[in-house]
């Protein structure tokens, strides 16, 4: 992956599509979660993907490759395809300041710090040459890491058992019980319109109630 994942407003089709709806008007922090693909036919398809596209290094379809025997793309896949693609930008003269490594993000994330070209290329020549780095080290390992259930798994325990107090929040803010949300995908859905003041929230003044919680990812 080439640069930090930034968050998006979500909307209500994104959300509704990951985590499903609630028919019960009772509060519960129980989800409704869509079933996945699983790891192996995700993985298989991606493998296939990088295989074709002929900028993808040896290193990286190894990569895949014990990734789809061993069932998950760990941290420390990601961690090795960041390093080689910082390590790409490097020789090709960017200055980078390193690799950063966020063990506390959910799912944990690598980048490098910056991205600062050489004066040598225009601003075209660098970006292409950014992307070249990319696919070859660290794109596919990064496609898999992001939609592989592990991800949104890790994301949706840590969010189970603070819905409660996220939806208090809501609620203390003035939004009323009907836009709030009743299970936990419906809550941090609510909790993130508000932050953005997106839709029917707009009305409301913005506040971050996600005690702490990112927003989820386009891919869950």
């Amino acid at each position: 992956m080439s640069a930090k994942l930034g968050c998006a407003v979500l909307t209500c089709a994104l959300v509704l599509a990951v985590v499903g709806c609630a028919a019960s008007a009772t509060p519960t922090t129980g989800m409704q979660r869509v079933e996945r693909p699983a790891f192996a036919d995700v993985a298989e398809k991606v493998l296939d993907m990088a295989a074709a596209d002929a900028r993808a290094s040896d290193a990286q379809l190894e990569l895949l490759d014990a990734a789809i025997a061993r069932g998950e793309v760990t941290f420390d896949d990601l961690i090795a395809a960041v390093r080689a693609q910082d390590q790409c930008l490097v020789e090709g003269g960017f200055n980078t300041g390193g690799v950063v490594i966020e063990d506390q993000a959910l799912p944990p994330r690598a980048h490098s710090a910056f991205i600062q070209p050489p004066n040598s290329m225009d601003e075209a020549q660098a970006s292409a040459f950014a992307d070249s780095c990319d696919a070859r080290e660290a794109k596919w390992i990064g496609y898999l890491y992001d939609r592989q259930p592990q991800a949104a798994d890790a994301y949706w325990d840590k969010a189970e058992p603070l819905a409660p107090a996220i939806r208090d929040c809501i609620l203390d803010h003035g939004v009323p019980e009907e836009l709030a949300g009743t299970n936990t995908g419906e809550i941090v859905q609510a909790a993130v319109k508000l932050l953005d003041g997106y839709g029917d929230f707009a009305m409301y003044p913005t506040a971050d109630c996600l005690q702490g919680l990112d927003p989820p990812t386009t891919n869950w």
